[in-house]
């Protein structure tokens, strides 16, 4: 997504209050902050199931991906979105299962 050092993120979810805004990256604006880190992990951890073929290993599937987007955007969302498919597009290993770090390369 290429956030820049002048924006900020603010989280909400169905049933919860909106959360302060934050700073998305360092400093020096070369990438996301350690909070901005947290708070993208704490997404996926909320999305993310266990992987069928390696039970201590979380994931996200086509199907984790459109729940995901479906969560942030109060949007219907099919499984060929558009946006679907640009975040599966960070799966680094083309397992069709995107994993923590890849899901908060999608940040980066």
């Amino acid at each position: 997504m290429k956030f820049k050092s002048n924006e900020s993120l603010s989280v909400t979810s169905k049933g919860f209050q909106s959360v302060s805004k934050v700073p998305l990256v360092n400093e020096d604006g070369t990438d996301i902050n350690a909070r901005a880190y947290f708070i993208f992990s704490e997404l996926f951890e909320m999305y993310a199931i266990e992987d069928p073929d390696e039970p201590t290993r979380k994931i996200m599937r086509i199907d984790e991906i459109c729940t995901f987007i479906k969560g942030a955007t109060k949007e219907t969302c099919r499984k060929d979105d558009n946006r679907v498919l640009f975040i599966a597009s960070f799966d680094s290993n083309s397992d069709g299962k995107l994993e923590k770090d890849d899901f908060i390369r999608f940040y980066r």
